[in-house]
Formats: C-alpha cells, sequence, structure tokens
C-alpha cells in the first residue's frame, strides 16, 4: 500500500508524492533487480480533518526474469515506505527455504535513516549484503524514542549482534529533554542486557546534520519548500532553547559518549561509535542531504562503507566484518 498526504485547502494541494515502493531482486548477495507493482492501495491523509481515504488497487505481480541458471541464493527486499502482503510466491524452478542458515542475526534500532527513507538502498541493507549477516531493521521512521516495549523486543529476540543508532528523532520530536536522557539511554540498554548480557552491543551517535547541530527541536516541514513542491526539513527550535535542556545533536552525542564510555567499563561487550565517523560535515559538503534531514543514495552508500570499516575497529563484531 502506497501513502500520501493531502488537504482540503489550495495550500496543499501540491504535495509531493511519496515515491513507487520498490521490489529488490539479490542474488548470492548482489543486488540483481529492481520491480514495481503496476498497481497499489493509496491511502491518503487529511491533514486538516486527520481522516484517511483508502483507494484500492488490486493484486499486482511482481516478476522477476533472466536469473543466472544454477543453484542460488535467492533475497527480495521489500519497499520501506509501503506495507505489502503476500497472496503467492511462485517459480519455474524448486524453490528450498534457507531454515538453517549459518548467518548470524544483526539486529539494528535506529530512524528513518535506517529505514531508508529517500534511498534507493538503505545502509543498514547494504551492510547486511555486503558481510553476509542477517539483519532485522527495527528503523523506525520519525519514532526511535527509546520506547521500553522496543527495548523488550530487541531484549527478547535471537541476535548474534545489536546496534543502537540513537539521536535525530530524540531532537526533532521534542519529547526529552536533557535531564530525562541520560536514564532514558541507560534504561533501554539495561532492559536489554537483562535478557542479552553478553552480545555485542554497538551504541551509534547521530550523523551529522546541519539543521540540528545547535539548533534544538522541534522539527517541521518547510512550508515554503512544499509550495514548491518539495519536501524539506528545518528546526524550529532556538539556539538558546539549549540553555533550558532542550537537546540538539551536538549536546546528544556529547552526553552519549559519556554514559556509553562509563558503562563500558562494566561491560565488556559493550561499544561505541560517533555518528559523524560515518558522515560528518565535509561528507555533507559534497552529498548534501536532500531534503535538510535525510541522506541520499550515494551518501546511504558512503555510510554503509564507513560502518563495515569502522564498526570493527570498535570492538563490535570484529569476528563478522572485519
Amino acid at each position: 500500500m502506497a501513502g500520501k498526504a493531502l488537504n482540503d485547502s489550495d495550500s496543499i494541494d501540491f504535495w509531493p508524492l511519496r515515491p513507487e515502493g520498490q521490489f529488490e531482486l539479490c542474488v548470492d548477495g548482489q543486488c540483481y533487480s529492481l520491480a514495481i507493482p503496476k498497481s497499489a492501495t493509496e491511502i491518503s491523509f487529511d491533514l486538516h480533518s486527520g481522516k484517511t481515504h483508502q483507494q484500492g488497487g488490486g493484486i499486482s505481480i511482481v516478476r522477476f526474469d533472466d536469473l543466472p541458471e544454477g543453484d542460488k541464493k535467492v533475497e527480495i527486499w521489500l519497499p520501506y515506505n509501503e506495507t505489502v502482503e503476500l497472496f503467492d510466491l511462485r517459480s519455474d524452478a524448486e524453490l528450498l527455504t534457507d531454515a538453517e542458515s549459518d548467518q548470524p542475526t544483526w539486529v539494528h534500532y535506529g530512524s528513518s535513516i535506517s529505514q531508508g527513507s529517500n534511498a534507493a538502498g538503505t545502509w543498514t541493507a547494504q551492510v547486511a549484503m555486503q558481510t553476509g549477516l542477517d539483519l532485522v531493521n527495527l528503523g523506525f521512521s520519525g519514532s526511535a524514542l527509546l520506547d521500553p516495549f522496543i527495548a523488550r523486543v530487541i531484549a527478547q529476540s535471537e541476535a548474534d549482534l545489536i546496534s543502537l543508532k540513537l539521536g535525530i528523532n530524540l531532537v526533532n520530536s521534542d519529547v526529552i529533554r536533557a535531564r530525562a536522557f541520560g536514564p532514558a539511554v541507560l534504561g533501554f540498554l539495561d532492559v536489554i542486557r537483562d535478557r542479552q548480557p553478553d552480545t555485542p552491543l554497538l551504541v551509534i551517535s547521530p550523523l551529522y546534520c546541519p539543521i540540528h547541530e545547535t539548533t534544538p527541536e522541534p522539527g517541521a516541514f518547510d512550508v515554503q519548500a512544499l509550495a514548491q513542491g518539495q519536501i524539506r526539513f528545518q528546526a524550529t527550535g532556538n539556539d538558546e532553547d539549549s540553555a533550558t535542556g532542550k537537546l540538539t545533536l551536538q549536546s546528544i552525542r556529547a552526553q552519549l559518549a559519556g554514559l556509553i564510555h562509563r558503562r563500558m567499563s562494566t561491560d565488556k561487550h559493550l561499544f561505541y561509535l560517533d555518528g559523524c565517523e560515518l558522515y560528518s560535515s565535509d561528507d555533507y559538503q559534497r552529498w548534501p542531504l536532500p531534503d535538510a534531514l535525510h541522506p541520499g543514495s550515494e551518501a546511504h552508500q558512503l555510510i554503509a562503507q564507513r560502518f563495515i570499516e569502522r564498526a570493527p575497529a570498535t570492538g563490535w563484531a570484529r569476528s563478522k566484518l572485519g
């Protein structure tokens, strides 16, 4: 199902449609083919009334042809921006399930940047395909808010590796302040550690994002950009608000580094990675954020390669990625 936002007023008639969801087929860990369904159920949102309208699109067939001959491992990556209901799966050759896969399971928690917003291939998926990890992507668009129930989900998973990318949604959502940030992070870790005390766990601070580096929450759509048919984000706080405890990306990185390094003294399976090592201010000059918040496809490729290079250097997953 595809979604778009609508408004009854003329001012939002130009709201850009979300991109069509792509199904990506990979063969033996390499991207091989893309397919887009010819139709989908469309859900429209009225921003004034909060009502939704659903227009059925029927069942659509996604077909991949001309695959290499012989035995091969086939994966189909589903679109990050649509809900998919599988009715049938067919092949012109015998299909065997990979139930006894020896791939390490990597559970990753993060924001829309981990989920894949604006990217043809999200960095988490690229890391998984290039390293042979079996990815469970808990990337929540706008909602990586340290919810305790998510910590319980991670704790109850059969994870060989865990990573938590924290920060950006805590800044742009305006739901937490500096006083509560530390206890929320440590409480999240405690819930996971109660069930998984020895699983390698990597905490990643925010990537570089100019609009929120020193300007606090909340984030919002840039209305002037919308008037031109473009989706862009902006920070609506004032730099002075940080003195009242409002979070910025810079303050989160400083707090998070201190919290995790202190906890690492008693947890030998806990590791830390500065997000600016994956995407920095220098990288921004070459690969700007298309909507001022989310990396584009080229930046996702960069982030994936940096992660493969630098995550093992922390000690996390060194035997798996190094």
